[in-house]
């Protein structure tokens, strides 16, 4: 049985559950975090960030995206019969990892090359996104 736990009447329940279970049958229980995946509008900002780069550096999109990825982006380890391996890569991220890498991105740019990224609650966001998506 698989439920989401939103409230203490979820919660109850699902400690109702397992007191409850039949400890001569074999049961699995497993507990997830539930994490929100990266937004498409985060995805969409971020692309338009790195074509506005591109037009102020010259600078391509995809070596952008590599070259932000080798600098900000988390490690994420995976285990697979019994190797392990570390990638970094955008699409593994959630929707708060997202936001916390874009933001080392808008810090680096402002502050190294004086290039300001505009997101959503700058005034003049709409201009730059209708031109740069």
């Amino acid at each position: 049985m698989k439920f989401p736990i939103l409230t203490e009447h979820d919660k109850k329940k699902a400690i109702e559950l397992v007191e409850n279970c039949d400890l001569k049958k074999e049961h699995f229980f497993e507990l997830k975090k539930i994490y929100k995946k990266r937004s498409t509008a985060q995805n969409a900002l971020y692309w338009a960030w790195l074509n506005y780069i591109y037009e102020e550096t010259g600078n391509d999109q995809y070596f952008m995206h590599e070259w932000f990825k080798k600098k900000f982006c988390p490690p994420k380890t995976k285990k697979f019969n019994g190797v392990k391996i570390t990638v970094k890569s955008t699409k593994l991220l959630n929707k708060k990892e997202k936001a916390e890498y874009m933001e080392k991105i808008k810090i680096f740019m402002r502050e190294e090359a004086e290039i300001y990224l505009l997101s959503k609650s700058d005034p003049l966001f709409h201009i730059f996104y209708e031109q740069y998506k």
